[in-house]
């Protein structure tokens, strides 16, 4: 049993691992299908298939029924959903936030803070004073922005009657490498210098080492200029200079050094360039050409530049230019197998193979599209107004129709005459009629009364029969028992009971979701930036209170939630062995 379980877990990483070196390292919001990296249904999510998410990103809570990601409120990692429906309760906060009762408070330069969102310690170079404030420039400690306490390298202390300030050594113009210095005899003497500089003993200066130099001496004492190199970095062989691992191995995206030997060791190329058996150089796919963005060799590719699809014939792997929107193919042609989303396979009797045409491009006015026996498109259902594979226009003001003659109903405000042509009811706001002006059913926001649609009171959706009586309430509103009217939900309410005593209140959260839609190997994931403070209510005797108020220092959110779904799929093979080893 255990050992099952631990080879399901290597499947799956193993799996994982494949994925994303298949689209791009760290690449989210995209999935492999084996010939060509296609969206998820998110941007935020991990998916291995088009119909939804598996997973989400940080910053976002994994909807298992509807394989969703929804943004988690602000500063949070990580949330789970409590049994108040609407509310995101944190469970892991990002750098720079603190937990407080769910929420995630932005700490604003404090390391301390109680549990009423107040600062008791603030961060180095900041001083405490209601709020954590910037200590001034070229301090490392201060007790006000009036009186420095440690001045910063590269900077002197200085007093005067009303202040302690620090005053920066490099006063010269492209001199900034002084690390800490002195006034002798009414002149700034520079002492030491910061790492990347030497000090010029003739001028009394710190001036920067060549390139890629930690520490080194001054050029005119030869033969050797850098004595230690910056992380990667490594001495050249005659230890005069210091080389980094593009320089020696170009287009190599990420490597190591090995200091005691002097050695770089390439661990992944450029797109567009293989890595060879002894990680000491990339070499171009193909030369450079037929479009292969990832490979393993010179002549094989492991994944296509956009808009291309890797196709696989007779152990032979090539690209084959995606020029009919498919999700794969069937050879070296680009005959489509099957579609990406939103297009269907059909038959091209000029190209004499089946293709992919979108539904909306082909066949203007239709909704959803199919195939028929020949494989040729036609359309399954039509916008309002029109008919058939090809949508036609329906006569005039019919909704739906048979054919150009024949309507079946009329668009609101007309009746289906014997003639199946659509006739004016003549009344106004009438949205269903029998006949001329003879309305059954009104606008929303309207009764009937004698045939005659009449504006209901506020709030009220239908009100037939008895305009001073509310069939049914609008949203937002609910029906009083005693007169049978529309009262106004109280403010950040979505559902009450009939006396309006509110149970259940409104989360506002905002994201900013833009992001890059395809990017490469090397670059960050795009961050999801918050707009604004998310805003929780929860429901405190029929009304509904903020319970994180960042203003009073107020957070009385719900803590309890269900398990972390994602959680619990780890926590599940755990449990296992520990009750195999009990």
């Amino acid at each position: 049993m255990l050992f099952l379980l631990i080879a399901i877990v290597f499947t799956k990483e193993d799996q994982s691992i494949r994925i994303s070196q298949s689209c791009a390292t760290n690449l989210t919001g995209y999935f492999w299908n084996e010939q060509q990296c296609i969206k998820c249904k998110q941007p935020s999510c991990k998916c291995s298939s088009s119909q939804g998410c598996d997973s989400c990103l940080n910053q976002y809570y994994y909807d298992s029924i509807n394989q969703s990601c929804t943004p988690c409120p602000k500063g949070c990692i990580k949330c789970c959903k409590s049994p108040e429906l609407t509310q995101y309760i944190c469970t892991l906060c990002i750098d720079g936030y603190i937990m407080i009762n769910g929420v995630c408070l932005k700490v604003e330069a404090c390391t301390q803070i109680s549990i009423h969102g107040r600062c008791q310690k603030c961060f180095d170079k900041h001083f405490l004073q209601e709020t954590c404030q910037a200590c001034p420039t070229g301090c490392s400690a201060c007790d006000s922005k009036y009186y420095c306490t440690v001045c910063e390298d590269g900077y002197y202390m200085t007093i005067n009657q009303q202040s302690v300030s620090c005053l920066t050594c490099n006063i010269l113009e492209n001199q900034d490498g002084c690390k800490s210095c002195v006034f002798n005899k009414e002149q700034l003497v520079c002492l030491e210098c910061l790492d990347t500089y030497y000090f010029d003993q003739e001028n009394y200066l710190c001036l920067k080492c060549p390139s890629g130099c930690f520490t080194c001496q001054d050029p005119n004492q030869l033969p050797q200029i850098c004595y230690t190199c910056l992380p990667g970095y490594l001495l050249s062989d005659d230890d005069s200079y210091c080389e980094n691992c593009q320089e020696q191995i170009p287009n190599c995206m990420k490597c190591t050094t090995n200091e005691r030997s002097r050695n770089f060791q390439c661990i992944d190329c450029n797109n567009g360039y293989y890595l060879t058996t002894d990680s000491k150089s990339c070499e171009p796919c193909n030369n450079g050409s037929n479009n292969f963005r990832r490979c393993n060799s010179e002549i094989l590719p492991t994944q296509c530049n956009v808009g291309y699809l890797l196709f696989k014939e007779s152990n032979t792997y090539t690209c084959i230019k995606n020029i009919y929107n498919c999700y794969t193919i069937d050879n070296t042609q680009g005959q489509c197998h099957d579609c990406n989303f939103g297009f269907n396979l059909v038959f091209d009797s000029a190209l004499q193979m089946n293709i992919c045409k979108n539904c909306t491009q082909n066949i203007q006015k239709c909704i959803t599209c199919d195939v028929d026996n020949d494989k040729q498109l036609i359309c399954k259902e039509c916008n309002d107004g029109y008919f058939g594979n090809q949508c036609v226009l329906c006569t005039s003001n019919c909704q739906k129709c048979l054919n150009e003659s024949q309507c079946q109903t009329c668009i609101p405000g007309y009746y289906l005459d014997d003639l199946q042509q659509c006739q004016s009811c003549e009344v106004s706001f009438c949205l269903e009629c029998g006949g001329l002006k003879e309305c059954i059913k009104c606008e929303i926001g309207y009764g009937l009364f004698d045939t005659i649609c009449k504006p209901c009171l506020t709030g009220c959706e239908n009100c037939d029969g008895d305009l001073d009586k509310c069939n049914i309430c609008r949203d937002k509103y609910y029906l009083t028992t005693t007169d049978n009217n529309c009262k106004r939900y109280k403010e950040n309410c979505l559902a009450t009971n009939v006396n309006g005593y509110c149970y259940l209140c409104e989360t506002q959260i905002s994201f900013d979701e833009s992001r890059n839609l395809f990017y490469d190997e090397g670059e960050e994931t795009p961050i999801f930036d918050e707009q604004s403070d998310s805003q929780f209510f929860i429901s405190n005797n029929g009304y509904c209170l903020k319970c994180n108020d960042y203003i009073t220092g107020s957070f009385n959110c719900p803590q309890i939630c269900k398990v972390d779904e994602d959680f619990a799929q780890y926590l599940l093979p755990i449990i296992l062995i520990l009750l195999i080893f009990q």
